[in-house]
């Protein structure tokens, strides 16, 4: 009974020790410092060391996401060493081992029965290393083998009483514990600092792309700016070339060079979009890699191979809807071209279109200043132009005022003003701005009777932008022309290239001639012709108030002059004012009254956001598919701008929370408002509308309000269309309407509808 007793108290106390070396190991592991893993590993082996009487324990590890594959302690340096065997070298040198554990918590060696039981490796290193007994644990995360400790005594025959088989689980679960915080902080490291790179290479990216944005945004001027788009292109992805092709004409366009490239592709270059990759970028609107320049075909490889480079991405410049071209960039200079700079450069693209749009609204906003000061300048000219008319200067003076104010208003290098005398046949120069000497001394030619009569008779003008290859032909046949005009013909191809010729008409009859020379060859515009032709009809008016003066007396000839001056002024004149009008009275106004000055321009915004939106509002009907992507909040705000364009009534939109709705009640509350300004527009004769849309306690609410001259409730009939549809609307989404009115106090439109639907 005593030995059965003290047989238990030892059992008893044996397992009270283990379980406070457990809990010491398993407490010091669970505050043990991750970067300090391998020596408190070692650590922990010590104390199960000294509880087991061990000589050696190692931890064998076969996981491939912990780096160290043994941690070991032994308690004499003369004990074989582990710590240098690799993950492959466990495999390979403990194959048994690894399987026998696979399906056993563990096994243990104490007698030479047992070791002969081994596999072939694992008994050598048993009788290499001396080893009298062994206990080895299996590690399992999972039911998975991830590695081992093996208890070996090296002094003596251990038969491990010390442990109990339930206390197996109990160490391999401390040590999978930390394995596995080990495992996981390794994790963690990694995503940080994978994280944290990408951070600092997605920080300099966007600290790249806004220093370049800023740059490209800083420039106005087009060509500056797509000169500064290669450059950057090339900078970003490391590139030797960087070109820029805009959609011209049907093809594709060399616009600008960057790089040292000496064989580049001649500004001008077109590139077809069919048989092309260029094309094809820009046609499908993504962007193209070429690696090896031998896999392409067409007018592209040809383009490529004059460019000599060996591999070339392109990106699609996209602005809206619109294709405007293809940016290019070849040859990496460190590595090849792939992904990577594919993203950037597309990114790259977006401020570059952003760049281009800049300059685009700029130059059209210069062009546009500079048309209206052309403008300006034209109908003063004409005011003075009409002002001398109407006075007493005479007829040579006013020839030769017009002819100036005409070469400057038509940017002519040169004019003349000629009379044609048939009784003797011959052509009279009558004025002239910048003339070359050599024509003022031939004043007098013989009139040459040709085709160009026949359309002038017409009231017609004779335009020709290739003076040469128009009057040459009359020199190489003498017999054509006179000795006069032949030198006269001579003079013109010596200092001209292109002129425009404005019939003078009088009475209906071909009086004479109003030419304007230039020195280049020039297109002329639709605009640049009839102005001309006006010009040429206040010279026919002038020398028919010469006429008239001579043959009336002074106040007939003023009352006629007066008429001719109405008529001009309501036949030509006003159009051209007319045409002027916002571009005279805008700067006017600035000048004088700048809060006035404001009040236009607002007018003119608001007429032109108002056209904007009952084109979009029209759009919608044609796409229904943008009618459901749009919001609520941009619905009615659209047809606020068209009613306040069309109307010049104010609406004033309240929406606190844009409240969720589907698409059947959007569609619905939408048509309700869109007929509602319908009935304002139409009926209302408001001079402010107001619209609120909020989300009650329960359910939601739109009010339409307009302080109109309202209607008698009792006068509206049962079958009133524009109700009847609004009514129509609401149904269909359950909700209630109500319409509040009475003459002189507006109207209230106000529908009610359960939005948590």
């Amino acid at each position: 009974m005593n030995e059965e007793y003290k047989y238990l108290q030892n059992k008893l106390n044996n397992k009270l020790k283990f379980e406070k070396v457990i809990n010491e190991i398993s407490t010091y592991f669970t505050n043990l410092d991750m970067d300090s893993f391998k020596e408190g590993i070692v650590q922990g082996l010590n104390r199960l060391a000294e509880f087991s009487d061990s000589d050696q324990i190692s931890v064998f590890n076969i996981d491939t996401k912990i780096y160290c594959p043994v941690l070991e302690w032994k308690a004499k340096d003369t004990y074989p060493d582990h710590l240098s065997m690799t993950k492959e070298a466990i495999l390979d040198k403990y194959n048994y081992v690894i399987k026998d554990l696979k399906n056993k918590d563990f096994i243990f060696y104490s007698t030479p029965d047992q070791i002969n039981n081994l596999g072939n490796i694992e008994k050598k290193i048993f009788v290499e290393e001396n080893i009298q007994s062994a206990l080895s644990i299996a590690l399992k995360l999972r039911n998975e083998l991830i590695g081992w400790i093996t208890f070996v005594s090296y002094q003596k025959k251990n038969d491990w009483k010390c442990f109990s088989p339930d206390s197996y689980l109990s160490i391999a679960n401390i040590f999978l514990n930390v394995y596995e915080r080990k495992k996981y902080e390794n994790k963690i490291n990694h995503l940080y600092h994978s994280l944290e790179q990408k951070i600092n290479d997605k920080t300099n990216e966007l600290s790249t792309l806004l220093n370049i944005q800023k740059a490209l945004t800083s420039e106005l001027h087009v060509d500056h700016v797509i000169q500064i788009i290669a450059d950057e292109a090339r900078r970003i992805t490391n590139t030797k070339l960087g070109t820029l092709y805009f959609f011209e004409h049907g093809k594709l366009i060399l616009k600008v060079i960057s790089g040292d490239n000496k064989t580049a592709l001649p500004i001008g270059f077109e590139i077809p979009l069919e048989g092309s990759l260029a094309g094809l970028a820009f046609k499908t609107g993504s962007p193209f890699l070429i690696d090896d320049i031998n896999n392409s075909v067409g007018a592209l490889k040809e383009a490529v191979r004059l460019s000599n480079v060996k591999s070339i991405l392109f990106v699609p410049l996209i602005s809206g809807r619109r294709t405007l071209g293809v940016i290019s960039v070849a040859d990496k200079i460190d590595g090849e071209l792939g992904a990577e700079d594919e993203r950037l450069l597309k990114m790259f693209a977006n401020s570059a279109i952003i760049a281009l749009d800049n300059a685009r609204l700029y130059k059209e906003e210069h062009d546009r200043r500079e048309e209206a000061e052309r403008r300006r300048r034209i109908a003063e000219a004409l005011r003075d132009i009409l002002r001398m008319l109407n006075s007493k200067t005479d007829l040579p003076s006013l020839l030769n005022y017009i002819a100036d104010q005409s070469r400057d208003l038509l940017n002519a290098t040169s004019t003349m003003i000629r009379k044609i005398n048939y009784k003797e046949n011959i052509v009279t120069t009558e004025a002239s701005s910048n003339l070359p000497e050599e024509f003022s001394v031939i004043q007098d030619l013989p009139f040459y009777s040709g085709g160009s009569e026949t359309i002038l008779r017409q009231n017609k003008p004779v335009v020709v932008s290739n003076l040469q290859k128009s009057l040459g032909h009359y020199l190489e046949d003498p017999q054509e022309l006179s000795a006069p005009q032949q030198l006269w013909a001579k003079a013109i191809l010596r200092y001209y290239k292109s002129h425009f010729i404005a019939p003078l008409i009088i009475d209906e009859n071909l009086f004479g001639t109003m030419t304007f020379y230039y020195e280049n060859q020039t297109q002329f515009s639709e605009e640049e012709i009839y102005l001309g032709l006006t010009l040429a009809s206040q010279v026919a008016l002038a020398i028919e108030n010469a006429r008239l003066r001579s043959q009336e007396k002074e106040i007939a000839i003023a009352n006629e002059r007066n008429r001719l001056a109405r008529d001009l002024h309501d036949a030509v004149t006003q159009t051209l004012f007319s045409a002027t009008l916002i571009a005279e009275v805008i700067p006017k106004l600035w000048k004088k009254d700048t809060k006035e000055g404001e009040k236009r321009l607002e007018e003119l915004r608001q007429l032109t956001r108002g056209a904007l939106a009952e084109m979009r509002t029209l759009l919608l009907e044609l796409r229904p598919s943008a009618l459901k992507d749009a919001s609520i909040f941009d619905l009615i705000k659209q047809l606020s701008e068209a009613l306040s364009g069309r109307t010049r009534i104010p609406v004033d939109i309240n929406i606190d929370k844009i409240p969720a709705m589907n698409e059947e009640t959007k569609i619905s509350i939408y048509r309700i408002c869109q007929e509602a300004f319908n009935n304002i527009a139409k009926h209302a004769d408001a001079t402010r509308v107001e619209i609120y849309l909020r989300k009650l306690e329960k359910g939601c609410e739109l009010t339409i309000i307009d302080n109109g001259k309202g209607i008698n409730q009792v006068d509206i009939p049962s079958n009133h269309l524009g109700i009847g549809i609004m009514k129509e609307r609401a149904q269909t989404i359950n909700a209630d309407i109500q319409f509040i009115t009475a003459p002189g106090e507006g109207t209230t439109i106000k529908i009610y509808w359960d939005c948590d639907q």
